[in-house]
């Protein structure tokens, strides 16, 4: 049976999520100007996605049924909890200097059990 969750429970994981998307938008910003620095946004949160749905957001709005919509207004609150989770472990990564190919090794680690979960 599927949970029914309250407004405010959305609107708390939702604001939490926002606040650690930030947080990764920025790390990403500081990094060194490429001609695919624009690309990085895209390639860290499909990252973030495939690690814990084993998909990328497109996929999973294809999946779910969402057509032009922001995934995000469709995900529970554990999901985005995940997902703010996640984008706050890959921000500190990258302030620390570590690269995209490297990130990807650690974060593999830990998508299994995520995959599980969502």
């Amino acid at each position: 049976m599927e949970r029914i969750y309250c407004k405010e429970e959305i609107l708390e994981a939702n604001n939490y999520r926002k606040y650690n998307r930030l947080k990764l938008t920025d790390a990403i910003n500081k990094l060194p100007d490429s001609p695919h620095k624009r690309f990085k946004y895209k390639h860290y949160t499909d990252l973030i996605y495939k690690t814990i749905f084993g998909k990328t957001s497109r996929e999973l709005k294809k999946e779910r049924g969402i057509s032009k919509k922001r995934c995000m207004d469709f995900l529970n609150p554990e999901e985005l909890e995940l997902i703010a989770d996640l984008e706050n472990k890959v921000a500190v990564l990258i302030e620390f200097g570590i690269s995209y190919n490297e990130i990807k090794n650690k974060i593999k680690d830990i998508s299994q059990p995520l995959k599980n979960i969502a």
